[in-house]
């Protein structure tokens, strides 16, 4: 199949800009995804870190304090159980920004509703096997079907949690009469008792990138195809037009048309007006030689003509394809046109061997 340069430079141009445009809408989406990624892992570290410090106030200031304002052994789960109160201020938390979903679990919680599932379970036996590593995770999962980012932290027994979560012994008698005795409460400082996460959905945020990124390869490819339109007719006048207004001068010449004594003009001093001057060249030769040959044409058949021997010109079969003036008398021909082409020589001797002495009378 044959294709035009003009065509292949259009199909070139918009491949070119199928992978141009759509390259820079996959680089858009993908750099706006981790970009909000990142703006989301910082906004858990901010709501992370309100909690700790929820939790450090209260195991720093307002338990200790609470222990010595109370009579021996009373315990206020609303002030001095840092998982109450923490509990408290997320739940408050949870309902003025209800895309957060906040979890502080254990596996064997005193309240049955803190229990962890299987994918928060797995970090807390990961988190207590391993404890060189930092006890966080971030990144993106899914879960029923939508797509979060969460960020897990390992929750470690404290000194000051030990005097609740610690030995039977040790936990206030208001805590062991509520809750039991086999509720966790053989926990050491600096074990991992439970996990904390913090899950954003992000299926909402990623369709709108999504749309902003096609949104994007939509205005990017109509541009791009308004600038290769663009292209193309700047292609065409500068270079297609004159080639087709070149290769139309030289048909032109070898139908006929026109004469070797013309001349094809091209404007500028570009590769166009170049090969328009080769090709001018080619005539001028073209024309020289053509003159040559006639020149040699008329002198040959002067020459061919006028001579008093018998020129006869045949091929390898003897077919005879010009004759001269003395040819046609020796052979007695009325009319050349029908021997042109036509006869050979030998159909001028009935016997081979009046052939044989008229080739020798040639030689």
């Amino acid at each position: 199949m044959n294709i035009k340069s003009s065509t292949k430079f259009k199909i070139g141009i918009g491949i070119i800009v199928f992978i141009a445009v759509g390259t820079m809408s996959m680089f858009f989406y993908q750099y706006v995804k981790r970009f909000y990624v990142q703006e989301t892992y910082q906004k858990t570290d901010l709501v992370l870190g309100h909690i700790d410090a929820t939790i450090a106030y209260v195991q720093e200031e307002l338990g200790p304090r609470m222990f010595h304002v109370l009579p021996k052994d009373d315990f206020v789960r609303e002030a001095m159980s840092t998982s109450f109160v923490n509990k408290g201020v997320m739940s408050r938390f949870a309902k003025m920004f209800p895309g957060y979903a906040y979890r502080r679990v254990a596996i064997d919680p005193m309240n049955p509703k803190n229990k962890a599932d299987n994918f928060e379970e797995g970090f807390i036996h990961k988190f207590s096997a391993d404890r060189s590593g930092p006890l966080e995770w971030k990144g993106l999962i899914s879960k029923d079907g939508q797509s979060y980012f969460i960020r897990v932290k390992g929750v470690v027994m404290r000194k000051e949690c030990a005097a609740c979560h610690g030995k039977p012994s040790n936990a206030p008698r208001s805590i062991t009469k509520r809750y039991g005795t086999d509720h966790g409460f053989n926990w050491r400082v600096g074990d991992v008792v439970g996990l904390e996460s913090l899950a954003i959905p992000m299926d909402d945020t990623f369709s709108r990138i999504q749309q902003v990124a096609f949104s994007i390869f939509c205005a990017g490819l109509t541009g791009m195809v308004l600038l290769s339109f663009a292209l193309n007719y700047f292609y065409y006048v500068v270079t297609q037009r004159p080639l087709e207004k070149a290769s139309a001068f030289f048909k032109s010449i070898v139908g006929g048309q026109r004469g070797l004594d013309v001349q094809f003009e091209a404007k500028g001093q570009d590769e166009i007006s170049e090969l328009a001057e080769s090709f001018n060249h080619l005539i001028d030769h073209l024309r020289r030689s053509q003159q040559d040959f006639m020149s040699s044409e008329s002198n040959y058949r002067r020459i061919f003509e006028g001579s008093k021997d018998a020129i006869i010109v045949a091929d390898s079969e003897g077919t005879i394809l010009d004759i001269n003036s003395s040819g046609i008398d020796l052979l007695s021909i009325d009319n050349p046109g029908d021997v042109l082409g036509r006869l050979r020589i030998h159909d001028f001797f009935a016997e081979q061997e009046s052939l044989d002495e008229f080739l020798d009378l040639l030689e």
